[in-house]
């Protein structure tokens, strides 16, 4: 709920304030920061990760996880700075997200005990997510919305 209540809030600040937003948007950056630094210090605690489904550990990544892309949504919404989000990756990226958000987990957990390096997992499982969502954009959805 706390996703869908910082999105409806924003869209309200956007509505009733969008001068402050676009004024000030840019220190969202500092929120991002903020939250990237409380879940690298959070990760160095034993136990600390979703894996091990605790309540504690998954409401701190979850709502670090929020803090930070609210912040990143501000900086996007300022409309400063914002040239990276203009490049044919990142715009692309943008059209296959909602399959990727779908499917995302499946390469994770697929990939979770292959003792591997906890970076090429996620590379792999990013890598995998991206081809698997541009499958699905280019032979189900584009083809739908025609």
């Amino acid at each position: 709920m706390d996703l869908l209540a910082i999105g409806a809030r924003i869209a309200l600040a956007w509505r009733h304030h969008r001068e402050k937003i676009e004024r000030y948007g840019a220190y969202g950056l500092l929120l991002s920061l903020f939250a990237a630094i409380g879940l690298a210090v959070c990760s160095r605690i034993p136990g600390f990760t979703t894996y091990a489904n605790k309540s504690v550990p998954n409401v701190w990544i979850y709502e670090f996880s929020l803090i930070g892309c609210t912040g990143i949504i501000l900086w996007a919404l300022s409309g400063q700075g914002v040239r990276p989000l203009t490049w044919s990756p990142v715009r692309f990226i943008g059209v296959i997200s909602y399959s990727m958000y779908l499917i995302h987990t499946l390469p994770i957990v697929l990939l979770r005990n292959r003792n591997l390096p906890r970076c090429v997992d996620g590379l792999i499982a990013f890598a995998v997510t991206v081809l698997w969502a541009t499958a699905s954009w280019y032979w189900l959805e584009k083809p739908l919305l025609k």
